[in-house]
Order: structure tokens, then C-alpha cells, then sequence
């Protein structure tokens, strides 16, 4: 639900001219859509993979990521004929190769060794500035990372029946002021664009503060009505599919300019958009179905040949 809900943000905050986006880009903080989809990513990864390596091992596990591989690398042949979005789509390699090394070292119980060394990793990113390659790159991998990390050791613990992130009273009043005194500086003239607070590439250090504390507020305190939650729910169940699709809307919206013309063909336009995100669940059952068809015939001619040889 919450990657789902991401996503539409996501899509709303970067359609140019988007009337929607005045109801979706009021921040609460000093994060953004991008910090909860690849925090919630992670933690959707940690659900699936730990299944995947107990039952499949390292060998299940990145046909899984190598599939994603896939996905990613020919979206962004597509769009980079477009605009220069396929920079948001680069570091995503990164992350879901990552999940070759996070889904065993989790599974052994080395969680606080994988958030240690990740944490190292963000720090880094500070005092190592992005290789020539790598500097068209809209998030600095090595940077983001951190966030993908916390979200998969989160969804692993909690797929593997551990129990979940305490609640405590003296933690919500510690961190309750943290949350408020973030919102009232992100609503103030003050200038957050330095590296305290920078989003991209790389994440600061209040930023990160911010997201977390507010994670943990979310938690513990929202609830989501059953309807709502089902709704964007089927939205994060095909995340890396529906991400890929507003990549390319984003991209189409772009190209075509559609932020011109009259705020009423605007309205209509970005409803329509957004409306189709509900489309990609349906495309990518039908397509799996038929793989899964494809896959029993094939296996009922191979079966059949060798009997009608022996005859």
C-alpha cells in the first residue's frame, strides 16, 4: 500500500502544469514521493525475497533480480529517446542488485552488520563525489542505498515472523518534536537546499532524520481505511511494473507538452493519466497468465513427444 501510494504522488508531484499536484505536493517534511517508494521498495523486496531464499536459495533469488534487470534496462533504452528520465531509473540497477547481497546476509541474522555497513556506505557518499559515468544519474546510489537497506531489513524481519518495531511511549514523545520542528523549517523561509537537507543525488543527514522519524510516527499512529489501502495496495503489488509505467507517462508528458492548453483540458489530461495506473495490474496478470499457459503447454508437448517416440 504505501509503494503504491508513492507511486501516485510520484506521478502527480512530476506532471508539469498538474492541477492534482496541489493537493499531493504538500510536503510534511524534507522528504519527498522518491524517499518513501525507495524505502517501501526495499521493504516489498525484503517480503518477497525472503520466501524466495528460503525456499529457492541464492540461485531463485537472482533469477528474481536478473528479471528485474531486465525491466529496468529496456525502459530506460525507451526513454532516453525522450527526455533524461532514465537517470531516475539507473540507480534502481543498483538497488535491486543489492538484494543479492542483503537477502542471505539478513537471512543469516546479520541485520545490524548490513545497517552498519550501509550506513558507512551514505557517509561516504559525502567525501566520494559520482564517477564520470554515473553523473547523469539523478539519485546517488551510494547514498540511497541507506534507505533501500533500512526498508528490506524491515520487510525481511517481518516476513521472517520476528516481531515488529516496538512501539514506546517515551520514543513518540522523543521524536514527536523532531517531526514537528521539521515541518514548521521545510514551511519557513529558511533555505534548505544545502547538504543537511539535499535530496539529489545524494540524501542529508536531516532529510534522513526526517524520513525515519516520521516513518516511525506513521507506523504507530495512521491508520488506513480498508478501502483506500486495498486500492493503492494493488498498485504496490506490481510496484517495479507500475514504476516503469509512470516513468514513461512522466516522460510522455513531457515530450507532447501537455502542461499546454487550458487548465480544463489539463485536468482531464492528468485525471486520465493518473486513472491509468490502475491499468497496469490487469496488463501484467493477463501477461503472466499467459506466460504460465504458454509454459504448461510447452511442458505437455515435451512430455508427450518422448511417450509417442517409444512407440
Amino acid at each position: 500500500m504505501i509503494r503504491g501510494m508513492a507511486l501516485f504522488v510520484m506521478l502527480s508531484d512530476h506532471l508539469m502544469g498538474n492541477p492534482w499536484s496541489a493537493l499531493t505536493a504538500q510536503p510534511l517534511g524534507h522528504f519527498s514521493g522518491a524517499d518513501v517508494f525507495v524505502f517501501a521498495s526495499g521493504m516489498a523486496a525484503g517480503l518477497k525475497y525472503q520466501g524466495t531464499y528460503a525456499t529457492g536459495g541464492m540461485a531463485k533469488v537472482w533469477t528474481g533480480v536478473a528479471r528485474s534487470w531486465v525491466i529496468l534496462m529496456v525502459t530506460c533504452a525507451i526513454v532516453r529517446t525522450w527526455s533524461n528520465l532514465s537517470g531516475i531509473l539507473y540507480p534502481y540497477v543498483v538497488f535491486w542488485g543489492l538484494i543479492g547481497v542483503l537477502a542471505p546476509a539478513c537471512a543469516r541474522g546479520w541485520r545490524k552488520a548490513v545497517l552498519a555497513v550501509s550506513f558507512l556506505c551514505w557517509l561516504a557518499a559525502f567525501v566520494t563525489p559520482l564517477p564520470a559515468p554515473f553523473c547523469r544519474w539523478l539519485f546517488d546510489p551510494l547514498s540511497w542505498q541507506l534507505l533501500f537497506s533500512v526498508g528490506f531489513t524491515f520487510g525481511q524481519r517481518k516476513a521472517s515472523g520476528a516481531a515488529p518495531l516496538a512501539r514506546k511511549n517515551a520514543w513518540l514523545l522523543l521524536i514527536a518534536p523532531i517531526a514537528v520542528v521539521c515541518f514548521l523549517i521545510r514551511h519557513s523561509p529558511m533555505d534548505t537546499r544545502g547538504w543537511l537537507f539535499n535530496g539529489s543525488p545524494r540524501i542529508g543527514p536531516l532529510r534522513l532524520l526526517d524520513f525515519l522519524v516520521v516513518a516511525y510516527l506513521c507506523y504507530h499512529l495512521v491508520r488506513i481505511p480498508d478501502r483506500v489501502a486495498k486500492l493503492f495496495a494493488s498498485l504496490g503489488r506490481h510496484g517495479l511494473w507500475v514504476f516503469v509505467w509512470v516513468t514513461v507517462l512522466v516522460a510522455a508528458w513531457e515530450f507532447w507538452k501537455l502542461p499546454s492548453g487550458s487548465a480544463c483540458l489539463r485536468t482531464v489530461a492528468a485525471t486520465g493519466v493518473l486513472v491509468s495506473l490502475w491499468l497496469v495490474t490487469p496488463m501484467v496478470k493477463a501477461v503472466k497468465g499467459q506466460v504460465r499457459w504458454t509454459r504448461r503447454r510447452l511442458g505437455r508437448v515435451v512430455s508427450v513427444e518422448p511417450a509417442e517416440a517409444t512407440v
